[in-house]
């Protein structure tokens, strides 16, 4: 089964990805992106960093392409082979319709909602030196990629992120 966590930026989705691994022991995917790493972020762990060449040359699916404020593209994806067994992965509602189509076996999705100015308080709160400019076009863009989307579970996490994870575990389970 291929459990796929998504949200806007902010939401949790990436922390509750990784807590919800490491309570069921599923596997989660990690993504590869063209962009720069975060403070604090680390290849592999966070993300599979690559270079523009080397994701063109790399088997990815459910990919999705950003232009950022700079004007600079960043590509985010999935190595094919990553995603063969059961996993989780964060990824955005077009992802999740690509794999559906390509993989034919179980597959759940799950969108972590949260309220709009507690998201955004904790996007501002990170720290990871994103400009203003950065955060604005991401948040009106990620409104765009779940204008239409309806996932098969909608998990608030509004309050305790251990609550939205308990939530989650229960279902799956």
């Amino acid at each position: 089964m291929i459990i796929a966590i998504s949200g806007l930026s902010g939401s949790g989705k990436s922390t509750i990805a990784k807590s919800i691994s490491e309570c069921l022991n599923i596997p989660l995917v990690i993504s590869c992106t063209t962009r720069p790493p975060r403070p604090g972020e680390i290849n592999g762990i966070d993300y599979h960093f690559m270079s523009i060449d080397e994701f063109a040359f790399t088997d990815v699916v459910a990919r999705q392409d950003f232009v950022v404020s700079n004007g600079e593209t960043w590509s985010y994806g999935f190595r094919k082979n990553d995603l063969k067994n059961d996993c989780i992965a964060v990824m955005t509602p077009s992802g999740i319709e690509e794999l559906k189509k390509i993989y034919e076996r179980e597959f759940i999705d799950i969108m972590i909602a949260v309220d709009d100015n507690i998201r955004m308080k904790r996007i501002f709160d990170r720290h990871d030196n994103q400009s203003k400019e950065e955060i604005e076009r991401r948040d009106k863009a990620d409104k765009i990629l779940f204008k239409k989307y309806i996932p098969s579970i909608v998990v608030y996490n509004n309050g305790s992120l251990d609550d939205a994870i308990k939530i989650i575990a229960r279902v799956l389970k």
